[in-house]
């Protein structure tokens, strides 16, 4: 795990990245916030999820298509395997 400005890099192995993205996204946009200093934020807070090899090299991944194991099997599929094979 890294951090550049207001991001965070994870290094994630291909076969775990169908369990792994969901669960980053819901742990990301889900702070407990309130449990933990007594305040609720009164706008939601979405993180953006990007994949790629190499830092700068990535696709954002639509935040719709991470709700839905076969949409992001298909989303990865298509945008991130096909292209880092070999």
């Amino acid at each position: 795990v890294g951090t550049v400005h207001d991001s965070i890099l994870f290094e994630i192995c291909d076969d775990d990245l169908l369990v792994a993205l969901p669960l980053i996204k819901r742990v990301m946009e889900n702070p407990p916030i309130k449990e933990n200093f007594g305040v609720q934020l009164s706008v939601p807070v979405v993180s953006d999820i990007a994949i790629g090899r190499a830092w700068g090299k990535t696709n954002e991944c639509p935040g719709d298509i991470i709700k839905s194991k076969r949409s992001l099997k298909g989303w990865l599929d298509e945008n991130y395997y096909s292209l880092n094979r070999g």
